[in-house]
Formats: structure tokens, C-alpha cells, sequence
């Protein structure tokens, strides 16, 4: 696995369309666990709305000491146990990103579901982070039993988000990314 890093971008426009692209990429530019990098491009950064969801079921909070530890080993950035739960108003975000990672599953809650973690980055209200996405093992197939089919995506961030209460109205924005 290769280290975690805040996309770089590139832009440039395409002569035919006379669209702006932007191409985001980690360091190194390869390919990795599965994702293409390299030359896909992506739409310039999208700013997402959406509101604070009620609190799941503390999963990320009580039961992935390991999951922090190596999100933590491969950013140099130490999350704030827990996530926060944002439904997405209007089309949901596409994924796996250029600057998505897999982390394998390493907590027993992860073993027991045969899921990895997908992160990828992501600022919420000005706040580096990541954006959190239990798949199936070796899949980029969401766990159904998550929040994610029902318009919620799980944000981890760098520092605790104090005063954040459900109903809360939020922006997040995910680099290199498009709508669904």
C-alpha cells in the first residue's frame, strides 16, 4: 500500500468539448490495489450539501483500533474516532476515486463481514478527513447493511466537530470527484 495524500491536480481542457478537466492522483501516480489512476479523468472538485444524520451504531467510535492505526500510518493523520453521518442531498458522490485507498479489514467487526474500508479524502466544513465506505472484501461493492444505500455517507475527520447535531446542514467537499 502506498501512502495517502491530498490529491494533486491537473488541469487542462478538453479541445474538443472546450470542458474544463481535472485529473487527480496520489503520490506516485500507479496503479494500486485495483483502481485505475494514471489517466482517468475526473471532473473538477464537487461541493456536496447535505444534513447531519442521526448517530449509527458507534462502530468507528468503539470497535476499529486498527483501522485508525494504519489510516493514521499511511496519511500521517490521526482521526477522531467515530464518523459523522451526512445524507447527501440530491445525487450521491461516484466512487472508487483515483484517490481512493483500501484498507483491509483488520478489526474483528470487519473479519466478522468480510468487508474492507475504502477511504478517501475529503474536507467537511473546512476540516480534513476522510470519507469512509465499508465494501466487500476485494469489492467496491458497499456492505447493504451500511448507511450508504440510504443516501448517508460516513465522514471521519482530523478533529472533533464540536456542537454538531443532527439536522445540521453541512458542505463537504471530495477532490476529483462527480455525482451519481
Amino acid at each position: 500500500m502506498h501512502p495517502i495524500a491530498f490529491v494533486h491536480t491537473h488541469s487542462a481542457t478538453n479541445s474538443v468539448h472546450g470542458d474544463r478537466m481535472t485529473r487527480a492522483c496520489v503520490v506516485g501516480d500507479e496503479n494500486r490495489d485495483g483502481f485505475p489512476v494514471g489517466n482517468l479523468p475526473v471532473s473538477e472538485q464537487v461541493m456536496f450539501k447535505g444534513v447531519v444524520a442521526e448517530p449509527g451504531f458507534g462502530h468507528f467510535s468503539k470497535y476499529r483500533p486498527k483501522f485508525y492505526r494504519t489510516v493514521s500510518d499511511l496519511s500521517g493523520m490521526a482521526l477522531h474516532p467515530g464518523t459523522i453521518n451526512v445524507r447527501i442531498d440530491g445525487e450521491m458522490p461516484h466512487f472508487p476515486l483515483p484517490n481512493t485507498q483500501r484498507i483491509p479489514g483488520q478489526d474483528q467487526i470487519d473479519l466478522d463481514h468480510n468487508q474492507d474500508i475504502l477511504i478517501t479524502p475529503c474536507v467537511m466544513e473546512g476540516r480534513l478527513g476522510f470519507w469512509i465506505l465499508p465494501v466487500f472484501k476485494g469489492t467496491c461493492d458497499p456492505n447493504p447493511a451500511g448507511h450508504f444505500p440510504n443516501h448517508i455517507i460516513e465522514i471521519s475527520l482530523a478533529e472533533e466537530f464540536v456542537n454538531i447535531a443532527p439536522g445540521l446542514t453541512v458542505s463537504l467537499e471530495i477532490p476529483g470527484t462527480t455525482p451519481r
